[in-house]
């Protein structure tokens, strides 16, 4: 079998309406209508540099990243 690149193993889910921008070396993802039709508050980022996404987890009031 061919490597194609780097394998995403932790990726974020499809979804579309959602925040993103770059800083730094990161993309950042936030928010978003998932897939499965539920809105989304998580906050993602991509390490653009070794390509390895983190989930930062829900971002409601209470947590803090």
């Amino acid at each position: 079998q061919a490597n194609n690149g780097p394998q995403l193993a932790n990726v974020p889910s499809h979804r579309l309406g959602h925040t993103s921008a770059i800083y730094g070396d990161k993309l950042v993802v936030y928010g978003g209508h998932v897939i499965d039709g539920s809105i989304s508050d998580e906050l993602w980022t991509l390490n653009l540099q070794s390509l390895k996404w983190t989930n930062h987890g829900s971002q409601s009031a209470n947590n803090n990243v």
